[in-house]
């Protein structure tokens, strides 16, 4: 479940950039278990060795946007956030399984997840549990 789902069972505004059209949910149903060393993806032949990875908010657009929140805080409107910076990097070619194993490496988070959409790739790495079965209880 996406982030954004949020937006289709609230009003919540302003709904944030989703320029790579990733569903706002996606379930699975697990065909096959294979071994981490067993993972192959079909890399380019030549990944890029650089990647420029460009904000897509400016210091002045993030230093107005907190100080917007701070004041929702104050009123009483929210007590909670987490907000979040995107990253991007366009028309680059990398290897996912690589970047995946980076990112890993780095974070050592809890969980992690390298999921392929078609030609399109979910890298993510976080130490919070957002969905657990057990049995038939959801946490």
């Amino acid at each position: 479940m996406s982030y954004d789902l949020k937006n289709s069972i609230e009003s919540f505004l302003p709904k944030n950039n989703n320029p790579l059209q990733f569903p706002d949910t996606l379930f699975v149903e697990i065909e096959k278990t294979i071994s981490y060393q067993d993972l192959q993806f079909n890399a380019p032949d030549k990944p890029d060795e650089t990647i420029n990875l460009k904000q897509t908010v400016t210091k002045e657009q993030y230093i107005n946007r907190v100080n917007e929140l701070k004041a929702h805080i104050q009123q009483g409107d929210i007590y909670e956030i987490n907000y979040c910076l995107t990253f991007e990097a366009t028309n680059v070619r990398i290897d996912p399984l690589t970047i995946y194993q980076k990112l890993n490496a780095i974070s050592q988070a809890s969980y992690a997840a390298l999921i392929k959409l078609d030609t399109q790739y979910i890298i993510c790495s976080s130490p919070e549990l957002f969905l657990s079965k057990k049995a038939n209880r959801l946490i």
